[in-house]
């Protein structure tokens, strides 16, 4: 019976790994939909593309900062306040560019730097794609394969 446990213990925690890729495949495919959906739009239909995004990061972020901080896994608590860390640097390092020159006050990016910021974000978000798949590998890997299994006496 134990062994049946943990089998059905391993296959629900891959079956997890499964669900979440089928969920950031969903996400990518609806990231590449809107974004060459907005290639043609107006740029008013663009700012209410934006303006949703906005609103969607905001709630999915908040959710995901919701279940990290009460995270009973001391790891997850600690790569929530490095990802904190992560958030207030690149605030920083923006306010330190877009505001503090005289000439750029309340300046933005301009369309060429958008640009470059939206790739670059694209190569992070397949870093962590990436990196992601390694975890998940590592996690698998750690289970025991089926011959190093406990049998029932």
């Amino acid at each position: 019976m134990a062994a049946l446990l943990r089998e059905g213990g391993e296959a629900m925690e891959n079956e997890i790994l499964s669900v979440k890729l089928r969920e950031l495949e969903d996400a990518m495919g609806r990231l590449r939909s809107r974004i060459e959906r907005s290639q043609t739009a107006s740029r008013s239909e663009r700012q209410a593309e934006l303006d949703a995004v906005r609103r969607d990061c905001t709630e999915a972020e908040q959710t995901l900062r919701n279940r990290m901080q009460f995270s009973r896994s001391r790891f997850v608590r600690e790569l929530t306040e490095a990802c904190d860390e992560l958030e207030r640097a690149a605030k920083h390092a923006y306010g330190r560019v877009y505001t503090t020159r005289p000439e750029a006050e309340g300046e933005h990016p301009n369309a060429e730097e958008s640009i470059l910021l939206a790739e670059y974000a694209l190569d992070f978000a397949m870093q962590a794609a990436n990196r992601a798949l390694a975890l998940s590998l590592e996690a698998m890997n750690r289970q025991p394969e089926p011959s190093e299994r406990e049998e029932p006496q």
